[in-house]
């Protein structure tokens, strides 16, 4: 039996003030990399 792959798909709001990490958290959680050196989104 053929079986169909399902994508989820989400939005989420992150809120904090500027450079705590909130790029640097949702980048880790989307593509399982975690970069020490990332520079600042703003």
């Amino acid at each position: 039996m053929l079986e169909i792959e399902k994508k989820l798909a989400f939005k989420v709001a992150v809120f904090g003030n500027g450079g705590v990490g909130k790029t640097t958290l949702i980048r880790r959680f989307s593509t399982g990399i975690f970069e020490e050196d990332i520079k600042m989104t703003i």
